[in-house]
């Protein structure tokens, strides 16, 4: 119940945080992480460290892919490392998957919203264009128009988080 109710401090202030901002501060997850580091060391000693360890790893390793291609922003790679610690490793690769597939929901409804889906499906296309021919989809991610059709990640992550840890997906 404590551990719930730490993480759900944490991802109600990262959500806050990146709808206000679009921004995701380091302090707030250095300071999840660490607590979540303490939490599960006292809670499991050993065992509990490493499992937060391989959940931090997971979490983050797998955003560090998304991250390199452009995809996320870096304050996303910070919350699924410190979510990570809490939850553990399988939990946190469920939640990034479940997060990427929640986003692609709500980017079409964002976008459809603005009157900008035509727009957006042309800078997919345009992506797997780019990653295809060029190997470097990162080009693509970096145009400045595309930069100004982002939305907030933690909208699709806080749930995906939170699906991961409540739901036994098998």
């Amino acid at each position: 119940m404590v551990k719930l109710a730490l993480l759900s401090c944490f991802l109600l202030a990262v959500l806050y945080t990146d709808l206000r901002s679009r921004r995701i501060p380091n302090k707030l997850c250095a300071a999840a992480f660490l607590a979540a580091i303490v939490y599960q060391g006292t809670v499991s000693s050993f065992a509990g460290l490493g499992e937060a360890a391989a959940g931090a790893l997971a979490g983050g390793g797998l955003m560090v892919i998304l991250y390199a291609a452009g995809a996320t922003g870096g304050g996303d790679v910070k919350l699924f490392t410190a979510a990570g610690a809490w939850i553990g490793a399988a939990a946190a690769a469920k939640a990034v998957l479940i997060a990427v597939l929640i986003s692609g929901a709500v980017a079409v409804i964002y976008f459809g919203w603005k009157g900008n889906l035509g727009s957006y499906f042309r800078e997919i296309y345009r992506f797997l264009l780019c990653s295809a021919a060029l190997r470097d989809p990162s080009i693509v991610l970096r145009d400045a128009a595309l930069q100004k059709s982002r939305f907030p990640f933690a909208v699709a992550a806080v749930p995906a988080i939170y699906a991961a840890l409540h739901f036994p997906f098998r």
